[in-house]
C-alpha cells in the first residue's frame, strides 16, 4: 500500500493539497517560498516541466562527491528518498534515508543538527517523483 500511494501520487496534486495537510510541522513547502534562490552548482531544469525544481546530472553528483564544491558549502547531506529496502539494497556512501517528511524536517531544520550553508541533494530511483516532493 505504501509503495502503491507513493508511486502513483502525482507533483502537481500534492502541490494542491492543503498546506497543513501536506506540512504538517507548519512548514512551507518550496514552491510557497517567494524569495528566490539561484543554484549554485551546474544544473538544469527539464524542459517538460519548466516549474519543476533545478536537477544536476551524474557527472556534477559524481563531482560533488568527489568534493569538487566543498570549497561552496559548509557541509552537504544526501538525502536517499526511497524506500527502506531500496537503501538498504545498496545506496551512495554517506547518503542520509529519509522517506518520512516530519522526521526529515526535524533533521534539516534543527539548528544543532545542520549548518548554514548546507548542500543539500536529494534522490530516488529516478529523482523525478519522491526525491521532488520531499
Amino acid at each position: 500500500m505504501r509503495r502503491s500511494a507513493s508511486m502513483f501520487e502525482h507533483p502537481g496534486d500534492i502541490m494542491k493539497q492543503d498546506k497543513k495537510e501536506y506540512a504538517p510541522s507548519g512548514l512551507q513547502a518550496i514552491a510557497d517560498v517567494e524569495e528566490s534562490h539561484k543554484p549554485q552548482l551546474p544544473h538544469f531544469v527539464p524542459e517538460d516541466q519548466p516549474d519543476s525544481l533545478p536537477r544536476i546530472n551524474k557527472d556534477t553528483m559524481i563531482d560533488v562527491l568527489n568534493g569538487k564544491y566543498d570549497h561552496m558549502f559548509e557541509s552537504r547531506v544526501v538525502v536517499d528518498c526511497r524506500f527502506e529496502y531500496e537503501f538498504n539494497g545498496g545506496h551512495i556512501d554517506g547518503a542520509e534515508h529519509h522517506d518520512n517528511r516530519s522526521k526529515l524536517s526535524n533533521r534539516l531544520f534543527d539548528a544543532k543538527n545542520i549548518d548554514s550553508n548546507t548542500l543539500l541533494i536529494f534522490h530516488c530511483e529516478y529523482s523525478e517523483h519522491r526525491a521532488p516532493l520531499m
